[in-house]
């Protein structure tokens, strides 16, 4: 049997993406949340939110973000909606360069009501300004080299990169104030081009850094980097993987 180029399945992915009309729900403290759910790759789930995104809020307890909410690595939106529902006040940006995604992205924003409080950058975080080599599969989508879990698929996707610093120039208006981080491996990278907005605004973080990278976490060196930056990088002990970081200034 012939095999079905990757790039027709990519194609019938992304239509799958626009046309999409079932619908599914999900339960986050009072709210449903209301997400697409394509034939391919249904990955928004309640099991899966509640141990994938849930835990973010159970770590940030009550705690409110002092400026605006970044969500690097939106993926589909879960935590930008989440996030929406528990910060109702807060300001929201999402990034994420996988086009399939940010359609599912605008979806799920619109049929939540916060397609207007959330602004879209599709950018990959990195430490240069530069075009990458990017897979999408499943919930998971990665840069050439940084993800274990996709090196032996093929990277046919290409993608614009920027550094969070160079994005806050351009957003100076913009406080930060929280940065939740899910990028498959790349999160070494995206604190390596956020020095500036690390030291001068002083957000919280939440990094999955549980991602392998030549056959360690990446925990270890973005905890490094963070102490660098004069934050105090933990490991909640319900969370194993997240780095939480908050600064002592």
């Amino acid at each position: 049997m012939t095999p079905v180029p990757d790039a027709v399945k990519r194609a019938a992915r992304l239509l799958d993406a626009y046309l999409a009309m079932r619908r599914r729900a999900i339960r986050f403290r009072d709210a449903n949340i209301r997400v697409v759910n394509p034939r391919w790759w249904p990955d928004a789930r309640q099991e899966s939110f509640d141990d994938e995104i849930a835990p973010y809020f159970t770590v940030l307890r009550d705690s409110t973000p002092d400026g605006a909410i970044l969500d690097a690595g939106a993926a589909v939106g879960l935590f930008s909606v989440a996030a929406g529902v528990a910060f109702p006040s807060a300001s929201i940006v999402a990034f994420e360069p996988s086009l399939r995604q940010r359609v599912l992205l605008r979806r799920n924003l619109r049929m939540n009501g916060m397609a207007g409080r959330v602004d879209i950058v599709p950018r990959a975080l990195w430490n240069n300004e530069e075009a990458l080599t990017f897979r999408t599969h499943g919930a998971m989508s990665a840069v050439h080299g940084a993800s274990s879990a996709l090196a032996e698929m093929p990277f046919h996707e290409s993608v614009r990169a920027t550094t969070l610093d160079n994005w806050a120039k351009e957003h100076s208006s913009t406080k930060v104030g929280l940065i939740k981080m899910d990028i498959e491996g790349s999160e070494v990278e995206a604190l390596q081009g956020a020095g500036e907005v690390l030291r001068e605004q002083r957000p919280v973080l939440l990094i999955q850094a549980y991602h392998l990278r030549d056959g360690k976490r990446t925990f270890e060196t973005c905890a490094e980097l963070l102490r660098g930056f004069g934050y105090n990088p933990v490991e909640p002990d319900a969370c194993p993987g997240l780095i939480y970081a908050q600064s002592p200034h």
